[in-house]
């Protein structure tokens, strides 16, 4: 199983579900600030 999941790291580098994570998160920091600040 590790293997698996090693290869599938090394085959991707940068996975989509890294950038979908990055892109939710600055949506979310985007969304605060914004209705934060009113």
């Amino acid at each position: 199983m590790e293997d698996q999941m090693r290869v599938e790291d090394s085959g991707v580098g940068y996975g989509w579900l890294e950038l979908l994570i990055l892109v939710v998160m600055v949506i979310a920091l985007i969304h605060q600030l914004y209705f934060g600040a009113g």
